[in-house]
């Protein structure tokens, strides 16, 4: 029959046996490999892609609450203490001190926009660069927030918008 000889069973040649070859790769040793590379990369990419993922509610949150200069919703995913530097040097907060400060930074400094431009992150903290247009400002300020992984997810840390006039 045709096509029938592909499920014959034939005896080892000495490269097949277990007792022959000495060294040389089976077929079932190389698709073997080939088997684990493959599960390894996909094992590499999900975990990648979980990884990568974390952090995004919390950046969501902070473009939104950046963008429309709600301190509220800023506050809700910071730590208890956290650094602002507002065109000036920067200065350790609480959370409520903070929440005064940035009210009041966001009352002079109407936010019209703000986007995320880039981000790195190390083993537990995340470095975000950001622009954000504000009313009285023709050119977008430089924003930068460094995000701490916590128990909880991850928290805002620090915040620096720096002075466009430099």
């Amino acid at each position: 029959m045709f096509g029938m000889h592909f499920f014959r069973k034939t005896p080892y040649s000495s490269l097949d046996s277990p007792q022959g070859g000495s060294g040389h790769r089976t077929f079932r040793s190389v698709r073997f490999v080939q088997l684990v590379w493959v599960l390894t990369m996909l094992s590499i990419f999900c975990v990648c892609q979980a990884w990568s993922q974390d952090y995004v509610d919390e950046l969501q949150t902070i473009r939104m609450a950046v963008a429309e200069g709600d301190v509220r919703q800023l506050m809700a995913v910071s730590t208890e203490s956290i650094e602002l530097a507002l065109f000036a040097a920067s200065q350790q907060y609480t959370r409520s001190q903070a929440t005064l400060v940035l009210k009041q930074f966001f009352k002079q400094n109407t936010p019209t926009s703000f986007e995320l431009i880039d981000s790195t992150r190390s083993n537990r903290s995340l470095f975000v660069e950001g622009r954000m247009r504000t009313s009285n400002y023709e050119v977008p300020l430089r924003t930068y927030f460094r995000l701490k992984k916590s128990a909880d997810g991850w928290k805002l840390r620090e915040f620096l918008i720096e002075n466009p006039d430099r």
